[in-house]
């Protein structure tokens, strides 16, 4: 199943281009903020990169994304020979960059195999928002010391306020686009619906001991850090 849409107008291309250079000429709350609507109204209005770069693209088709969890990130595939055991702040914090991009979500029992479920320009982005946001929790961790766990897994619980506060300041932001969401998240929700028919809810995640400078360290993360993939740096809403 595809979702085709006409090419979306130059006056939110236009305003999407403003947004990502204020986000790179930017520093602290004001490039956090115009990153995320950038992303939202990219989002919203299911603008590609190719588009923003004048190049034609129509499609952003509904797919599984299939990933691995290797170390501290997410690469594309199920790879066999990636370690079995997984930390669950890790499929915490895929789970959580899922919701973000409003996808759905899946892991394998007893492997490091994770898919993402929805549009995939949305899936490709939890994936390097999983990235971008474990390598951040990670370098704090490491100056961390009473409890790894606590740390990362309040962390992801810190990130997630901090995308549900985003998404609220986009909402009041641009009113306009709410109703675009609602659609386009119902599709997926529809669509997985059909694909989920042989799958069975997962258990339930085990407790922990909350840590204040690990929520704070997540809140602190920066969505629209670079991260090094295969030798080229990419921001947020590339592709």
């Amino acid at each position: 199943m595809t979702m085709i849409r006409p090419a979306a107008s130059q006056r939110i291309i236009d305003r999407i281009k403003k947004l990502q250079a204020l986000a790179e000429g930017s520093e602290g709350n004001e490039a956090e903020q115009a990153a995320a609507l950038a992303l939202r109204l990219q989002r919203e209005h299911l603008v590609t990169q190719e588009e923003l770069d004048e190049k034609d693209r129509d499609k952003d088709p509904l797919v599984r994304l299939k990933v691995t969890i290797i170390g501290l990130r997410l690469w594309q595939d199920h790879h066999h020979d990636a370690p079995k055991r997984t930390a669950e702040w890790k499929r915490q914090l895929a789970g959580a960059t899922s919701r973000y991009m409003d996808c759905k979500w899946s892991l394998r029992a007893g492997t490091p195999w994770l898919s993402f479920w929805g549009h995939q320009s949305d899936c490709e982005l939890a994936q390097y928002l999983f990235n971008v946001a474990a390598m951040q929790i990670e370098a704090d961790r490491e100056s961390w010391e009473p409890s790894s766990a606590d740390f990362r897994r309040s962390a992801v619980n810190g990130l997630e306020s901090k995308f549900n506060e985003l998404k609220r300041e986009v909402a009041v932001a641009d009113t306009s686009g709410t109703a675009i969401v609602i659609r386009r998240k119902h599709t997926v929700d529809a669509w997985c619906v059909e694909q989920f028919k042989n799958f069975r809810p997962g258990k339930k995640a085990s407790s922990y001991n909350h840590s204040t400078a690990g929520y704070q360290a997540g809140k602190r993360i920066k969505l629209h850090k670079p991260v090094e993939d295969n030798g080229s740096t990419r921001l947020i809403g590339e592709s």
